[in-house]
């Protein structure tokens, strides 16, 4: 991210939009807590979350225009 770092976060619904504007619906879900991994277990399978840290990468094609993003375990090889 360009060699800067996020030192904070803020989450509210209209922390960054006003009344009138829809606001983005966000789920954020536990996945972690001090290496030990954390799941959500639902009887509804869609709602399952899937432990561990994870990585996000973003391919772009020969046109630099994105192609896929990809997730994967923290420790998995990064996609070539």
């Amino acid at each position: 991210m360009g060699g800067h770092e996020v030192d904070a976060f803020g989450i509210g619904t209209y922390l960054v939009t006003c009344y009138a504007q829809a606001a983005l619906g966000v789920v954020f879900k536990l996945v972690e807590i001090n290496n030990q991994p954390r799941i959500k277990l639902s009887e509804d399978v869609s709602k399952v979350s899937i432990p561990c840290k994870k990585r996000t990468y973003r391919l772009y094609g020969k046109e630099g225009y994105p192609l896929v993003d990809i997730m994967t375990g923290e420790n998995e090889p990064s996609p070539k």
